[in-house]
């Protein structure tokens, strides 16, 4: 009788990448049936791929609750090392194939309104010379829209640093704040020579913790002079848009962004109050999207908001006031 061979087989070392792609999009959509229509795959295909790369990694990394799922703790962890790797992929792929494929499609962006006036409505008509198989949708909304559930490419955020999360978050530029008014509000109400002067006039101010704005002030080129001022305001503007059109209609003293208030600045427009004044703290755009490999659509509009901060900074805004 012949002797019987077994073969055993030798576990696999080496991760598949389309297996990390899978477990990528299934851990951000929270759902597998997602992830297979994404990738034109069936529900059984993306399963075994999970399953697959749970036993390489030896752990779970998803919890299953009924028709959902959603990355555990080590699921969550293997998911920001995994777009760390994807991202890699794609850009050492990229700077072996050059250019990346023609952007088409939508490109879907979200932003604060009035960051999204002020900062991507500039750059948008450049954008749609360049690709012009691109369509873009623009959500300005001071909602934080989901990746997943929304279908959201890019969110612009303006923050003086962003949480950790698994998403990534590139820093473009600062954005500084300033002081305007319109000349005809100071004619008739006086022009603050300090900060102690400032709780006096009606001021336009963000909302960002109630009825009072806390901000820190120094005279300029006096970096070690900074003290806290506490801004109370008349008006509480969500939209920075809604804040600088009621300063040059002589509504008070509205807290904005230079670059919001710079073409009304140099028209005489509006006037900067408190010019020797620093304000703090400063914020700065940041580019977040998905990890994993980058869209071409995505990396469109991430190389020329790139291109306009190395160049000039922030985009200027268009030369006439909205409204």
């Amino acid at each position: 009788m012949p002797e019987m061979q077994l073969k055993v087989a030798e576990p696999e070392t080496g991760y598949r990448t389309q297996d990390l792609v899978a477990f990528s999009l299934v851990a951000d959509r929270g759902s597998i049936s997602a992830a297979a229509r994404e990738l034109g795959e069936t529900k059984g295909s993306v399963s075994r791929r999970i399953v697959r790369l749970e036993r390489q990694v030896g752990a779970g990394l998803l919890t299953r609750t009924g028709r959902s799922v959603a990355a555990n703790e080590a699921g969550r962890a293997f998911r920001v090392g995994v777009g760390q790797a994807l991202l890699a992929l794609e850009a050492a792929r990229a700077s072996v194939h050059g250019l990346d494929a023609e952007p088409r499609g939508t490109l879907r962006v979200t932003a604060p309104p009035g960051l999204g006036t002020w900062v991507l409505a500039p750059v948008l008509a450049e954008l749609l010379d360049r690709h012009p198989h691109l369509t873009v949708d623009v959500r300005l909304t001071d909602a934080v829209l989901s990746f997943a559930d929304d279908g959201i490419d890019v969110a612009l955020r303006l923050s003086g640093g962003l949480p950790d999360s698994s998403l990534v978050a590139r820093r473009l530029f600062a954005l500084d704040g300033c002081l305007v008014a319109s000349p005809d509000y100071l004619r008739r109400h006086g022009t603050p020579t300090g900060p102690d002067e400032l709780d006096a006039h009606r001021l336009l101010i963000p909302p960002v913790a109630g009825p009072a704005l806390r901000l820190r002030m120094a005279p300029r080129g006096a970096p070690g002079a900074f003290r806290e001022v506490r801004l109370r305001g008349r008006v509480l503007c969500h939209d920075i848009t809604f804040a600088h059109v009621s300063a040059l209609a002589g509504a008070g003293i509205a807290v904005t962004l230079r670059t919001a208030a710079q073409v009304d600045l140099a028209a005489g427009r509006l006037v900067e109050v408190l010019p020797d004044v620093v304000m703090e703290p400063n914020a700065s755009l940041w580019f977040v999207h998905l990890p994993g490999p980058l869209a071409p659509k995505v990396r469109a509009l991430r190389t020329l908001l790139e291109e306009r901060a190395a160049g000039h900074g922030p985009p200027a805004r268009p030369a006439a006031a909205p409204g």
